[in-house]
């Protein structure tokens, strides 16, 4: 803040009460000392960590006295530790946007997660057909371009969701494309870097991944509704996959199937330790 803007402040203040200038003060320092502690703990470099524990003073602000879908009491260690806190500085994640172009790259992503459910469950691992995206070691201007992008925009949905301000860095990577599409400069965002840049090839699309959720999901409404008229066997009269399948265009193997790997992974995820 400038000297005249913190006198005009000041002295704004003052008008109200000088009282009140004085415990704003001294709630200042109080939270210059909290946040200097706070620094304390994060390993992040040190512009990184004021923004890192701004965020996370943002998010307990917002959420306190509040509890989660789990129960649990909203407080300034969870705010520190919320997943999405974890995009104030990039992460492993990243390398999906940076490689995620690669034809076989969900391929060997179910790959891994299979080969890792298999070994925390100590069952043998057997899947053919799955191997290594080919990325290059060094990628392109262009790769690096897009992912710096859907990086970014990523990053302001997960503030989005855990209440506390976007990163500094994703504001910076997005104002520059969004701002000349509303000033109408671009025909769509991105334009101003080409367009190939943001085209997803056709082989890494997954348009069928929406439809086969919303089947799991209708699946599960209907059994939880009137599981008697709504039994889970392929074939019968009745079949909750049949109905399924007929709304939404789909045939009954792949609506039992979305449903089975759904099921699945919520029982593996709610499985204890």
């Amino acid at each position: 803040m400038s000297p005249v803007f913190k006198g005009i402040a000041a002295e704004y203040i003052s008008a109200m009460g000088g009282m009140m200038l004085d415990e704003l003060m001294r709630i200042q320092a109080d939270l210059d000392s909290v946040i200097d502690r706070l620094e304390e703990l994060t390993s992040k470099k040190e512009d990184e960590a004021r923004e890192y524990i701004g965020a996370s003073l943002y998010a307990y602000a917002m959420r306190r006295g509040t509890v989660n879908n789990c129960g649990i009491e909203y407080d300034l260690s969870l705010a520190m530790t919320l997943p999405g806190m974890t995009e104030f500085g990039r992460d492993g994640v990243y390398d999906a946007f940076l490689y995620g172009d690669a034809p076989d790259y969900r391929e060997y992503v179910e790959y891994e997660s299979r080969r890792l459910r298999a070994r925390v469950e100590n069952k043998t691992f057997d899947i053919q057909g799955a191997t290594a995206p080919n990325s290059p070691d060094e990628p392109t201007s262009e790769q690096k371009d897009k992912a710096d992008f859907m990086w970014a925009l990523r990053s302001i949905l997960k503030a989005s969701d855990y209440d506390v301000p976007p990163p500094k860095k994703s504001i910076g990577l997005v104002y520059w494309p969004v701002l000349r599409y509303l000033q109408r400069y671009d025909k769509y965002i991105g334009e101003f870097w080409t367009k190939k840049r943001f085209e997803h090839p056709t082989k890494t699309l997954d348009r069928t991944h929406p439809r086969r959720w919303m089947a799991a999901l209708m699946v599960g409404q209907f059994r939880l509704d009137d599981p008697s008229k709504n039994p889970a066997s392929k074939g019968s009269p009745n079949s909750v996959y049949g109905k399924v399948a007929e709304k939404l265009g789909m045939s009954e193997s792949s609506v039992e199937r979305a449903y089975v790997e759904l099921r699945d992974d919520v029982e593996s995820a709610l499985r204890p330790d």
